[in-house]
């Protein structure tokens, strides 16, 4: 599939991860990637946090040499923290990367004790990193912690202070539902970390999981976006290492001018009500959808429907253009009043539902305000 992605443009890069391959296998692939697209961007994420996590389903990680289960607060003491970093970057250092992330634990306080052994974790991690590639710092962050806006400075100067290329930045989201909805005040506080590291003092800055809120998060200047194929993959829970049981998820759309992923249920009132076209996106992969065919009839393989988002993604982050991160923030701003003038239009043809229906537009457009107020641009 990233193969696909990579030929057919709906990707331009890659970040994979070890919990999902074995390690020889991982190996190899970055290696055959880096030789059939030789100017890709490629990243793993470590996935160390990963062994904070109670009772976790670690599925492949145990058999990689920086991977620790079942780490509490007692775990990181100085020279148990040295031990990690140094086996962390071992490992990584050796695979055919473009750039090398650190390891790091999940914040879900700002100010609190997992806070404080993430920076501790960076900080060994600059201390003892001598590759010549660029190092990215791996920072977690709980949508929670993220609205701890009193402490946002603080926490955002500490993340400056560090003498590295960038930082891979992922949000443990509060709800393990899939849908666009981003609490206003948690997304400006991202917009603003994003923004002052990445808009202010030029770090490289990639949001892993970052799905289709990429829309805002170029405009304040990052490098990169990342979202895995199937919506469990999409956007990140911490809670999803844990062992659990679920169907299969209902067949979605990806819709850029609704800046949604929609149930083809919905997508079939749309058609009903002949305003398919307004909603589909563009991408090489619309021909299914040609209007001969109702669209919950359509037979579309997994593959497809996550190529197809792909595809809607990087159109997404073409969106924000223009000199300066005003023209961007406009620009972002127009499609997100464009995509809720489209919804409007559409009124009662389709049944939207709570995960699908407008409402995170209104949640963008409250963060976006939010984060142009405090940051003046």
């Amino acid at each position: 599939m990233i193969q696909k992605g990579l030929v057919s443009g709906a990707i331009e890069g890659v970040i994979m991860s070890p919990r999902n391959e074995p390690r020889e296998r991982l190996a190899s692939f970055l290696d055959r990637t880096r030789v059939t697209h030789p100017s890709v961007e490629i990243l793993v994420d470590p996935q160390f946090y990963v062994g904070t996590v109670p009772q976790a389903h670690h599925s492949y990680l145990p058999k990689y040499p920086h991977y620790e289960p079942q780490l509490t607060l007692s775990s990181f003491k100085a020279p148990k923290i040295r031990q990690y970093v140094a086996a962390t970057l071992a490992w990584q250092c050796e695979l055919n990367v473009s750039a090398v992330i650190s390891p790091t634990v999940a914040v879900d306080d700002l100010q609190g004790p997992w806070a404080q052994v993430a920076q501790r974790l960076a900080r060994e991690t600059v201390a003892q990193y001598s590759d010549n590639r660029p190092l990215l710092i791996s920072i977690v962050v709980g949508e929670s912690a993220l609205r701890q806006s009193d402490h946002l400075d603080r926490w955002i100067d500490g993340l400056a202070e560090l003498n590295v290329a960038g930082f891979y930045l992922v949000v443990d989201r509060d709800s393990e539902d899939y849908q666009q909805h981003f609490e206003a005040t948690a997304l400006a506080s991202l917009l603003r970390t994003c923004y002052s590291l990445a808009g202010l003092r030029d770090y490289m800055v990639v949001v892993g999981y970052a799905d289709m809120v990429t829309l805002l998060l170029h405009a304040v200047g990052v490098a990169a976006t990342g979202a895995g194929w199937y919506s469990n993959l999409r956007q990140f829970y911490m809670t999803r290492f844990q062992k659990r049981r679920g169907g299969p998820a209902k067949p979605r759309y990806s819709s850029l001018p609704l800046l949604n992923s929609i149930f083809l249920t919905e997508l079939e009132g749309i058609y009903r009500a002949a305003g398919l076209r307004n909603v589909l996106s563009g991408t090489p992969l619309d021909g299914r959808f040609n209007g001969n065919t109702e669209p919950s009839r359509v037979d579309r393989p997994k593959i497809e429907a996550a190529l197809h988002h792909w595809h809607v993604l990087t159109e997404i982050t073409r969106i924000p253009t223009g000199a300066g991160t005003t023209a961007r923030l406009d620009a972002a701003q127009a499609a997100v009043q464009q995509a809720a003038a489209l919804y409007r239009q559409l009124g009662s043809s389709s049944s939207f539902t709570p995960r699908t229906d407008a409402s995170h537009l209104d949640s963008w457009s409250d963060g976006l305000e939010r984060f142009r107020t405090q940051a003046g641009v």
